[in-house]
């Protein structure tokens, strides 16, 4: 009887100690912003050190993202911010109007977006072959203002134009937007790229002025190429003018991880 109560007992003890850890892992996995508008970019963070495979170099792994529209979803590659961090962040771009591809999600407004985690590498009193699964969610949420500038989320494209979530060192990438004209005027803009380092210090500023016609959209892009590795946000935006700018859209903003 006493071995019986002892077995029940370091039951019950583990099953409690596994309980406050995956509580506590719990905060490993969520998404940068609680609610996303259609057509913008998600960012997604993962802490785990134990995924630090090396720390001398940039880890990645992949992660699964879905929402109410594609319940099949993506495969979205997670990369560490710094060797050894253990921080991983991942990008996805929403988009209404076409299907999910890479690191584009399809979505409707209104969606429920979910990114999972399967934790695989868990510290004892787990055993090698155990796991849990966290997740995290997000709402597609409608703006509520119209601005004159309709845009799509940012992409990064290397030079054939294919989709890319993070970039080497002195590789050439452009930072492409759709822009669409909600009026039934001619619409001159600007569109500019600023790009920050991890130290909040602006290390790439450039743009290009168009003229949109009545409904017109078009791809507005800037290239951008960074010798040093580092977790960088870059920011666009579609003004009017430089000199006493007035925003024609919202401020985009993501992180690129180049290594």
């Amino acid at each position: 009887m006493q071995k019986i109560i002892s077995l029940s007992l370091l039951f019950l003890i583990l099953m409690q100690t596994a309980f406050s850890t995956a509580t506590a892992q719990n905060q490993i996995i969520n998404w940068q912003q609680p609610t996303y508008p259609p057509n913008s970019t998600g960012v997604v963070e993962i802490v785990d050190k134990d995924m630090s495979m090396n720390p001398m170099t940039i880890s990645t792994f992949e992660t699964s993202v879905w929402s109410d529209s594609d319940q099949s979803g993506i495969r979205l590659e997670m990369v560490e911010t710094a060797p050894g961090s253990g921080v991983f962040i991942g990008n996805v771009y929403f988009s209404t109007n076409y299907s999910s591809s890479g690191n584009r999600l399809h979505v409707s407004v209104g969606d429920t977006v979910t990114v999972e985690y399967i934790d695989r590498t868990l510290p004892p009193p787990y055993l090698s072959t155990q796991q849990l699964v966290f997740t995290a969610k997000a709402l597609i949420l409608p703006t509520t203002n119209i601005m004159p500038i309709q845009t799509s989320s940012p992409q990064i494209t290397d030079s054939n134009g294919n989709l890319i979530s993070s970039v080497k060192i002195g590789q050439q990438v452009q930072i492409t937007t759709t822009l669409k004209n909600t009026q039934q005027d001619v619409q001159p803009f600007i569109y500019l790229v600023q790009v920050k380092g991890k130290d909040n210090i602006v290390v790439s500023l450039s743009w290009i002025t168009g003229i949109l016609t009545a409904m017109q959209s078009v791809n507005a892009s800037q290239s951008w190429h960074q010798d040093k590795v580092d977790t960088y946000t870059i920011q666009v935006f579609v003004w009017n003018a430089i000199r006493d700018a007035v925003p024609l859209s919202p401020e985009q903003s993501f992180q690129i991880v180049v290594t």
